[in-house]
């Protein structure tokens, strides 16, 4: 490809308020409270749903996928992996994200 004046850039680094931002913006947003530090951790304030984060990062199938989205949609590694949790844990957990 050509490069395009003006386009986005590939390797955007995000800020934790801006992937935070992402987060809360997405239809699979769980409505919890998220923390991103500073080596890149994430933090959910629903102790269910930090077990299904902490799963999907053990996982090295999981993180294929992770990382294979990031390729698609060219965005953060930590909203990646929130999207693939949540979507884990809405079907794990059906009776908890009833609205």
């Amino acid at each position: 490809m050509q490069k395009v004046i003006g386009g986005v850039s590939l390797n955007k680094e995000y800020s934790a308020e801006e992937i935070i931002s992402l987060i809360k913006k997405d239809p699979g947003y769980l409505g919890d409270s998220i923390t991103i530090f500073e080596n890149g951790e994430m933090l959910s304030s629903n102790s269910k749903f930090q077990g299904t984060i902490n799963a999907v990062l053990n996982s090295k199938e999981n993180m294929n996928i992770v990382t294979g989205e990031m390729k698609n949609n060219k965005l953060p590694l930590q909203y990646n992996i929130y999207k693939l949790a949540a979507a884990y844990y809405k079907q794990q957990y059906k009776t908890d994200t009833a609205r």
